[in-house]
């Protein structure tokens, strides 16, 4: 979607654009539900990644997930300001991208899971540096959307890792766990 939505508007073709933009917007609403429900059937299979378990990896799923929500949200209220949005929509995408770095088959990531956040917040850095060379200063959206997606990330797991959280991972999975009948 991102591509196509960039390509519509490299072309000049930003009432269809917009028009695709509204189809977007709910497949991004979709991948929120779809996402936190894998990421709770993820739990209710003990399955985590980056050393933690799965009750404060579930911390980083469900964040993740409410990152790229409020990131697409602004997005969306900011359509009319192109700079904005085209910022905010790929820091959003930006914030999914972990999950896929994650996955690359190179054992550094495994030995050290701090390398997938370099790897995925440099872009943000590209990001900034397109900023600063097309406009000599660094957007707003820039700072404020990079700033909330690291800082919200780099809390997810030590949230996870909490009693608090820990006992509402714990009521999930029993939600989860009778509900599935095992």
């Amino acid at each position: 979607m991102l591509i196509v939505q960039t390509s519509l508007v490299i072309t000049g073709r930003t009432d269809i654009h917009r028009r695709s933009g509204m189809f977007g917007f709910g497949l991004a609403c979709l991948m929120v539900v779809l996402g936190a429900m894998a990421g709770t059937d993820l739990l209710r299979r003990d399955g985590a990644a980056l050393g933690a378990g799965a009750k404060a990896f579930y911390s980083a799923t469900l964040g993740d997930m409410i990152i790229f929500a409020a990131l697409v949200y602004f997005a969306f209220r900011k359509r009319f300001d192109p700079a904005a949005h085209k910022r905010l929509i790929l820091i959003a995408t930006i914030s999914l991208m972990e999950a896929a770095i994650n996955r690359w088959p190179f054992p550094i990531f495994q030995r050290s899971p701090f390398m997938i956040d370099i790897v995925a917040y440099s872009f943000l850095i590209l990001l900034v540096a397109y900023d600063l060379w097309s406009m000599h200063r660094v957007h707003r959206a820039t700072i404020l959307g990079g700033l909330f997606l690291v800082v919200i990330q780099e809390l997810e797991l030590p949230i996870g890792s909490t009693a608090v959280w820990q006992s509402f991972a714990t009521w999930v999975l029993q939600q989860a766990k009778s509900f599935h009948g095992s």
